[in-house]
C-alpha cells in the first residue's frame, strides 16, 4: 500500500517536471533557447550537488519533520476515528 502510495508521488512529481520542461519549451521558438530550457531543467534536478551546510540542515529539518508526521499518523488516525466507522 506504501509502496503504491510512493509510486504515484514519484510518477506525478515527474509527470509535472516534465509537463513543466515542456512548456516551457514550447513557449521558446529558437533552437538556442529550447538548449536554455533544457539547461535550466539540468541545473534543478543537480541543485543538491551545490548545496552548502545551510540547505541540507533545512533538508534535513524538512525529512526529520515529514519522519514525525509519518509516525504519528496513525496514533492521530484512531484518535480521531471510531473503530466500527473504519
Amino acid at each position: 500500500m506504501k509502496s503504491m502510495i510512493f509510486r504515484r508521488f514519484f510518477g506525478h512529481t515527474a509527470g509535472c517536471l516534465l509537463l513543466v520542461v515542456m512548456a516551457c519549451a514550447a513557449n521558446r521558438s529558437e533552437a538556442g533557447e529550447v538548449a536554455a530550457v533544457l539547461e535550466d531543467a539540468k541545473l534543478y534536478v543537480t541543485a543538491p550537488l551545490r548545496w552548502d551546510r545551510d540547505d541540507w540542515l533545512y533538508f534535513g529539518g524538512a525529512i526529520a519533520t515529514i519522519a514525525v508526521a509519518h509516525h504519528y499518523d496513525d496514533d492521530a488516525r484512531t484518535h480521531f476515528v471510531s473503530a466500527n466507522r473504519a
